[in-house]
């Protein structure tokens, strides 16, 4: 298994980052697997008909700061080589998602 992490901090309140992750993860028709009020786990739906990758499993966690939110991203996917490129590409894809929001 491979994994990766990255962190955001966006300078708005945390209901309000939390929002912006929602409509991030709704326009990239990502599934949520599981939510609370400090965390979010997500998995990308798309479909690779040309290639061999598996689906990346995300976790998002929030914590409030004096700048606003930081969201820290724990991602993994299943294999190693061409996998964790891809998994890099998907929360990279997740992230510029969110900077297009704010």
């Amino acid at each position: 298994m491979s994994k990766y992490n990255d962190s955001l901090i966006i300078k708005k309140p945390l209901d309000e980052s939390i929002k912006l992750c929602k409509k991030a993860i709704s326009n990239l028709k990502w599934r949520v697997l599981e939510k609370s009020s400090m965390k979010i786990v997500i998995k990308d739906e798309a479909k690779h008909i040309t290639s061999f990758t598996n689906s990346v499993k995300i976790e998002l966690l929030f914590n409030h700061i004096t700048e606003g939110t930081e969201i820290i991203i724990n991602g993994s996917i299943f294999g190693f080589g061409p996998q964790s490129e891809h998994l890099k590409g998907q929360v990279g894809r997740f992230i510029n998602e969110i900077e297009t929001l704010i």
